[in-house]
């Protein structure tokens, strides 16, 4: 259950990721950087749930 409702949050954050480095490239200044440092953040904390996610589902299997 809790795999799934991470899966389902990585998938939100991963389309909010996806819209910031898209504004990225229609805004500019000091606002497109912070867009884009935001998108590739959560694009890596996304990576991170993901890697939890394969790991919770390999341990049930082990039990």
């Amino acid at each position: 259950m809790k795999s799934k409702i991470r899966f389902v949050i990585g998938i939100i954050v991963e389309i909010i990721a996806i819209i910031c480095i898209l504004m990225y490239f229609n805004t500019t200044g000091t606002l497109s950087k912070i867009l884009l440092y935001a998108g590739l953040g959560l694009n890596v904390v996304n990576i991170l749930i993901f890697a939890m996610v394969s790991n919770d589902e390999d341990n049930n299997k082990l039990y």
